[in-house]
């Protein structure tokens, strides 16, 4: 994971200065990411793969809204990274997520073998 900081200042300075547009879209974006966060905080991996899908179509319109506006290069490189640095820590945390519920299921599934074989034990004669 190669996380790339940008002070917070030079992305406020280059988000403002970028068309309404650009705005737009990477404030979809911004909202998007609140909503995968949300939702693998929550376990709800039901809503990941629409919210993927959703993200994906959204990175796409800022690229090409990006490329459109002939933002000059420090602007590009700024949201481009940004754009970066947050899906790495989205990434992260699915990953950590992925994790924590592999965990769980191997958990409950010990456990139920135990259960299961606590309840043979107790029906022999």
């Amino acid at each position: 994971m190669n996380l790339i900081l940008i002070k917070p200042e030079t992305v406020a300075t280059v988000r403002t200065g970028l068309p309404l547009a650009l705005q737009t879209t990477w404030a979809h974006i911004d909202t998007l990411h609140e909503r995968i966060r949300n939702a693998l905080a929550e376990d709800d991996f039901s809503t990941l793969g629409e919210l993927a899908s959703e993200h994906k179509q959204r990175v796409i319109e800022l690229a090409e809204a990006l490329d459109a506006s002939h933002a000059d290069a420090q602007s590009q490189v700024v949201v481009l990274r940004q754009l970066r640095t947050r899906n790495d820590e989205l990434q992260q945390l699915a990953e950590r997520s992925l994790a924590a519920a592999m965990h769980a299921s191997s958990h409950a599934r010990q456990r139920h073998a135990s259960i299961n074989a606590y309840q043979s034990q107790q029906q022999r004669p």
